[in-house]
C-alpha cells in the first residue's frame, strides 16, 4: 500500500512539474543550483586556507622569478585537485628584479641617507647627482609651472586632503611626465604614516625607463621638503643596480565546459603575481584565491553552466597587465575575441558591497536584479552600482577590445590600504570572513549571468570603445600610459 502511495505521489509531482511553464521550470532549476553553489562556499570554503599556505610556503610571487614559477604551479595543482580542467598559458617577459639602491641628500656641508626602495623597470644601473625640483602632486599642471630639466623631481604618490577636486595620476603616468620634461630622476613620497615604503612599476609596458625612480616614506618626504625650503641648492644622489633577464611566465586558466553554448565563454580572473617586498596577501592574494575557490565551489556543486566558464590567474599584472594583455591579443590573433561574452575582474576585491559596470550602463537593470537577490540573504550588501571606467587592472585589455567587463566595489578595512605594494602586505591583514563573502557573492552573480537568456551588453566596435574612453575623460591619461591606441 505504501509503495502504491509513493508511486501516486511521484506521478502527481511529475504532473504538477509538467504543468509549469518553461520559464517557471528554469527559475526553479536556477534557484536549486544557486543553493548548491551557496552551500559549497559555506561548507567547503578553501580561499583563506589556500592563500595562507601559499604565503607561508612560497612568499612573494614576482613575475619571472623562481617564486613566481612556484606560485603558478601551486594554483595549477590546487585547481586540478578541485576537479577542473587546467592549462598553462606561457608568455615571454622581461623579468626585472631589484638589487641595490641608496639615496642621499646634501647641501655641500653635510650628507644624510634616506631609506628608499626602487620602483620597477628603473635602469639596470643609475648613478645620478642633481638638484631637487619639488613638483607637488606631479600632475601635468605641476610640471608646467616648474623647470625640472636636469633635476631630480620630488612628488607625492597620492593627493592630499585638500586636493579632493583634483584627479590623481598613476605613478607611471607621473614618470612619463617627468621624462617628457627632461628630469634626471624621480623621488616619490608615499602617503601612509609609519615609515611605509611602496614599490610599483613606472613603466606600464614592461620596458625599462631611462631615469631612476625611488619611493621614500611620508616622514622622510617632510624632512626633505623642510631642508629644501631652507636650502634651495640642496642636491640628491640616487644610485641603483637592478637586473633584467628574459623569462617565461604562465597564466593559469581553468575551465568548466558549458552544456548549451560550449564555445561561448564567461571569464573571471585575478592577477596572481605580487611585488617582492612582502607576500602580496591583499594585492592580490585575496583576489587570486577567491577565483580559485569560486572555481572549486561551482565545480563541486555539480551544477552545469550553459556557457563555458573560465577562471584565470594572471601573471605580469604588476609589470603592466602583461598576462591578460597577452591572453586577449591571442584571442584577437585567432579571431576568437567574440567568444568571450563577459569578463569579471577581482583585484584587491574583498567584502563586496556593489558592482562597477565600467561604462556598461545597459547592464544596470541586470545587476540591480542581482543586488536584490543577494540582499535577500545578505542584508549588508549595499548594492551600489557605479558606471565609471577604470584603468590599471586586468579588465582593461578586455575593455580595449570591446568585451564587457565588471569589477566589484569592495569594503575592506581602511588599515589595509596603508600597506598597498609595501613590505607589510602580509597574511595578517586578511579577513577570512571577507574572503568567504566575496567568494559567495561573486560565484552566485557569475552563475546568474551564465543563466541569462541573452546579454544586453554586446561587444563594442573599435569606434565605440574609443568613444567610451573619451566620454569617461580618460584620453589624456591613456596617452600618458601608452594605452591610447587611436589617433591622438
Amino acid at each position: 500500500m505504501r509503495s502504491e502511495f509513493f508511486k501516486l505521489l511521484l506521478f502527481l509531482s511529475a504532473l504538477l512539474f509538467s504543468c509549469k511553464t518553461p520559464e517557471e521550470r528554469k527559475k526553479e532549476k536556477i534557484m536549486k543550483d544557486l543553493n548548491m553553489i551557496y552551500q559549497q562556499v559555506q561548507t567547503g570554503f578553501t580561499g583563506y586556507k589556500d592563500l595562507e599556505e601559499c604565503c607561508r610556503t612560497i612568499g612573494h610571487r614576482l613575475t619571472g622569478s623562481p617564486n613566481g614559477k612556484k606560485a603558478e604551479e601551486f594554483v595549477y595543482q590546487k585547481l586540478l585537485n578541485y576537479g577542473l580542467q587546467v592549462r598553462y598559458e606561457p608568455f615571454s617577459v622581461d623579468a626585472w628584479n631589484r638589487n641595490k639602491v641608496f639615496l642621499t641628500y646634501s647641501d655641500g656641508k653635510f650628507v644624510d641617507t634616506i631609506p628608499c626602495v626602487a620602483h620597477a623597470f628603473t635602469p639596470i644601473v643609475a648613478d645620478v647627482v642633481a638638484p631637487i625640483a619639488d613638483v607637488g602632486n606631479g600632475l601635468a599642471s605641476d610640471f608646467d609651472s616648474v623647470n625640472v630639466n636636469g633635476k631630480i623631481v620630488l612628488m607625492n604618490l597620492y593627493l592630499g586632503k585638500n586636493d579632493s577636486a583634483l584627479k590623481n595620476l598613476h605613478r607611471s603616468e607621473k614618470a612619463t611626465l617627468a621624462l617628457n620634461h627632461g628630469a634626471a630622476g624621480i623621488i616619490f613620497i608615499n602617503k601612509p604614516e609609519g615609515d611605509v615604503l611602496l614599490t610599483g612599476t613606472v613603466s606600464l609596458k614592461g620596458k625599462v625607463i631611462d631615469i631612476p625612480a625611488v619611493c621614500i616614506s611620508v616622514e622622510k618626504g617632510r624632512l626633505l621638503r623642510f631642508h629644501l625650503k631652507e636650502n634651495v641648492n640642496l642636491k640628491t644622489h640616487i644610485f641603483m643596480e637592478n637586473t633584467l633577464e628574459k623569462a617565461t611566465a604562465r597564466n593559469v586558466i581553468a575551465s568548466i565546459r558549458g552544456s548549451k553554448y560550449p564555445h561561448q565563454k564567461i571569464m573571471i580572473g585575478a592577477h596572481l603575481d605580487s611585488w617582492d617586498l612582502a607576500t602580496g596577501a591583499i594585492d592580490n592574494g585575496i583576489g587570486a584565491f577567491t577565483v580559485v575557490d569560486i572555481a572549486r565551489a561551482i565545480k563541486n556543486s555539480g551544477v552545469t553552466p550553459e556557457h563555458t566558464l573560465e577562471f584565470a590567474l594572471w601573471m605580469g599584472e604588476e609589470f603592466g597587465l602583461l598576462g591578460s594583455t597577452f591572453h586577449v591579443s591571442e584571442l584577437n590573433k585567432n579571431n576568437s575575441t567574440d567568444s568571450t561574452l563577459y569578463y569579471y575582474n577581482l583585484d584587491m576585491t574583498g567584502n563586496p558591497i556593489g558592482f562597477e559596470l565600467e561604462g556598461r550602463l545597459e547592464m544596470e537593470e541586470v545587476f540591480k536584479r542581482y543586488s536584490d537577490f543577494i540582499r535577500g540573504h545578505r542584508p549588508d550588501f549595499e548594492g551600489k552600482i557605479t558606471s565609471d571606467i577604470n584603468l590599471h587592472s586586468d579588465h582593461l585589455p578586455f575593455a580595449l577590445y570591446g568585451i564587457p567587463v565588471l569589477q566589484f566595489t569592495g569594503n575592506l578595512d581602511k588599515e589595509v590600504f596603508k600597506y598597498y605594494h609595501s613590505n607589510k602586505d602580509l597574511i595578517d591583514l586578511v579577513n577570512a570572513d571577507h574572503l568567504r563573502k566575496t567568494s559567495e557573492i561573486v560565484s552566485l552573480t557569475l552563475y546568474l549571468l551564465d543563466q541569462e537568456d541573452s546579454l544586453k551588453a554586446k561587444r563594442l566596435t573599435d569606434t565605440q570603445v574609443k568613444e567610451s574612453f573619451e566620454k569617461g575623460g580618460l584620453k589624456e591619461e591613456m596617452i600618458l600610459s601608452g594605452d591610447w591606441k587611436w589617433e591622438k
